[in-house]
């Protein structure tokens, strides 16, 4: 189970998703209108489909109103 941390500073629309090396979203780990505040989201390697995605890089991208930031992990199992 991979964790990601993220706080923010007021009440605003959020996506984090996970997305594959070439693009493709693999899974939403928050989505919608949050309240300002410090968050924890786990993603536990599983797709979309509930399939488990392999070992390889994978991108977790967070969206925060017109805000962008994109952080590399490496999944190892």
């Amino acid at each position: 189970t991979h964790r990601v941390r993220f706080s923010l500073p007021r009440k605003d629309r959020v996506e984090l998703g996970v997305y594959d090396l070439l693009g493709r979203r693999m899974a939403v780990l928050a989505s919608g209108e949050m309240e300002a505040g410090v968050y924890n989201r786990e993603w536990n390697g599983l797709d979309a489909d509930g399939s488990r995605a392999g070992a390889g890089m994978y991108f977790y991208r967070l969206r925060v109103g017109d805000q962008v930031r994109t952080i590399r992990a490496v999944r190892l199992d």
